[in-house]
């Protein structure tokens, strides 16, 4: 069973993959090629605690490979570095520009003495996507808001700071996350008493947006870039109706909601206990969403059920004194290596059949996850495994419960398997295409998933881990760039979901402008193709709060990658870029500035348990963190 990196070694492999000849924006002469710039103002908040504004010039540039470039006067944090990669990222799939054909170029520079990273997203995403849309960029705004790959606004801090430094500096609409209108900050005041000085905190409520009007800013809150595009007289995708999958996929979904249902209810039929009422809970909200004809999330629901169902009747067994969980593990596994198996003697992809085969890799990828983690939580005895029971009698059945979820999974992607064979039918697709996709979506999971692991250690919130194992399968997979990019996809939306758990204020709102933009995109595409998002769209009205939002984040991620494969998204960008040829790149850097590059990561480290293998990936990090300063190299204590 392939590992998961360790987040130390994950990062090392960003900054490995750092390591080129120093590049940044230049002109048209000095590059090569064609491109476009602008300037806009960004904002944050200096050491002190004071707001400040800063420069944001980005350069769009074609032809291009997909890299992106940033250059940051202070140095810059680590998740500074990632959130341009995801900017570029969330950017170009709102635009409907394929990513691969461009590069990508920030320029940022603030009197702050560290340029902090996740707020400065939203600013580097609007100012892209208002590049790769008009070809300049409008002025008179400021922005702020973690952006996650999904294209949603994420919370971030400083907020009073930023909209008086933005207010300072001229500026007459400030943008931010939707949620963050009400706002609470910490006032600091000192106290003396002869010698004793004492800092007293105390939790100040405020209206930005009425604070704003008396500064004269117009304060709005977005939840999407899209959103945020709007408020500006940018040109923004208009939503469509939610598309219907084929009648084929619904009878499908329905004939495996009908029978999961039944295999549930037959495992726990004459049980009793907590586990059991939630499989009778879940059977019946399948079967009744089926009647409401919301298949997709039917099948969710059948799928949780089974879980559960076969959770439940090892934990029964256990009333009798047995704890061996070895049949079912076994089970999880080999299910786990047939569905495999079909898919790797699935011998060609077509239009068609694309986004089930990557579904059904990237479910694989979760069911691998849920088996790895649950085997940890098991004890190994004389090759049997056992559910662990404290020395108080207390059992933890944690690790079953994972294991089940395993099996579960791998039959819901043994469906989507079925539903990728070549009898489908449509158009095949070049290798060439895979290979792209793989390349594209791979370099955005390596560094989404870094991004994920630096916010998550700076706030304490794990939960990046499911993304960092999908990683980790995709940077190991070798001639398969299907797999690669299911994997990968998976690992994104697995990214977004973990952001969107830890920060996202208001569901709702996100969802409702992330699966707008879903359902234009799915517009654009062929009738017959990408029947799993399309599906799972026509479910959105039966969803709400945080499962709304997460099945619409996941069926636009995979959207956007079947649009790249399919050549769908193409190079929509102003008259002002042309195609060359040519793609000399020659570039000055000044002292002042930190350069670092991000790119596609050439898979020369192994990511299997590898002793050796980290040992030179931190080793190299750690000598590139004393390039980048102390900010960075506490990342690796």
């Amino acid at each position: 069973m392939k590992t998961a990196l360790y987040p130390a070694a994950l990062l090392a492999i960003i900054l490995v993959a750092s390591v080129t000849p120093a590049l940044a924006a230049g002109s048209d002469q000095e590059m090569g090629g064609s491109q476009v710039s602008c300037e806009s103002m960004i904002v944050a908040v200096s050491s002190s605690g004071e707001g400040v504004t800063g420069r944001l010039v980005v350069t769009v540039r074609s032809p291009g490979e997909g890299r992106v470039f940033i250059s940051t006067s202070p140095a810059s944090q680590l998740d500074t570095l990632g959130s341009a990669r995801v900017a570029a990222f969330a950017a170009s799939l709102a635009a409907g520009v394929d990513m691969s054909r461009l590069d990508y170029y920030y320029v940022i520079e603030s009197s702050s003495i560290v340029v902090g990273g996740p707020s400065a997203g939203l600013a580097m995403a609007l100012a892209t996507y208002s590049l790769l849309t008009t070809g300049s960029c409008p002025e008179g705004y400021a922005a702020t808001g973690m952006i996650l790959p999904d294209t949603s606004v994420g919370p971030v801090g400083g907020l009073k700071e930023k909209l008086e430094a933005a207010a300072s500096a001229g500026a007459k609409i400030f943008l931010i996350p939707h949620g963050q209108e009400k706002y609470t900050y910490i006032a600091r005041k000192v106290e003396r008493s002869g010698p004793i000085v004492r800092i007293v905190s105390t939790p100040v409520s405020i209206d930005l947006v009425e604070y704003g009007k008396s500064l004269g800013v117009e304060v709005v809150g977005v939840s999407t870039l899209v959103e945020a595009a709007k408020v500006l007289g940018l040109p923004t995708p208009e939503p469509k109706a939610y598309p219907q999958p084929s009648q084929q996929i619904l009878t499908m979904l329905d004939q495996y909601t009908v029978d999961t249902v039944q295999l549930a209810r037959d495992l726990v039929n004459g049980m009793d206990g907590t586990l059991v009422q939630r499989v009778l809970e879940l059977s019946d909200q399948a079967l009744d969403l089926v009647d409401e004809g919301f298949y997709y999330a039917a099948a969710v629901e059948a799928t949780l059920a089974f879980s559960y169902a076969k959770a439940a009747v090892e934990v029964s067994e256990t009333a009798n004194g047995d704890f061996d969980v070895t049949s079912l593990v076994e089970e999880s596994q080999n299910s786990i290596s047939t569905v495999m198996e079909r898919l790797e003697g699935i011998s060609g992809v077509t239009d068609v059949s694309l986004d089930a085969a990557l579904k059904a890799y990237g479910i694989l990828g979760e069911a691998a996850y849920e088996y790895s983690t649950g085997l940890d939580m098991l004890v190994e005895k004389d090759g049997r495994y056992l559910i662990p029971v404290s020395i108080l009698g207390g059992a933890n059945y944690e690790g079953v419960i994972r294991i089940a979820s395993a099996l579960s999974l791998a039959r819901w992607a043994e469906l989507w398997a079925s539903i990728a064979e070549p009898s489908q039918g449509g158009v095949a697709l070049d290798e060439s295409a895979l290979e792209k996709l793989a390349r594209v979506v791979e370099s955005q999971a390596v560094t989404t998933t870094a991004y994920v692991i630096q916010i998550g250690n700076e706030t304490g919130k794990r939960g990046y881990e499911r993304s960092e194992y999908l990683v980790s399968l995709a940077l190991s997979t070798k001639d398969n760039p299907l797999e690669t990019a299911g994997y990968s996809v998976e690992a994104i939306a697995a990214a977004s979901s973990y952001l969107h758990d830890a920060f996202t204020l208001e569901p709702e709102s996100a969802a409702e402008g992330i699966a707008g933009l879903a359902s234009y995109i799915a517009s654009q595409l062929p009738m017959q193709s990408a029947q799993y998002p399309k599906a799972a769209l026509a479910s959105i009205d039966a969803m709400e709060g945080i499962e709304k939002l997460l099945t619409s984040s996941k069926a636009l991620l995979y959207l956007g990658s079947v649009a790249l494969a399919l050549g769908a998204e193409k190079a929509q960008i102003p008259e002002s870029i042309h195609a060359s040829t040519e793609a000399a790149e020659t570039v000055t850097v000044t002292q002042q500035s930190t350069l670092t590059v991000t790119k596609t990561v050439e898979k020369e480290i192994p990511v299997e348990s590898n002793a050796g293998a980290y040992s030179i990936a931190i080793l190299l990090a750690a000598v590139l963190s004393l390039l980048l300063g102390a900010a960075i190299s506490r990342l690796f204590r």
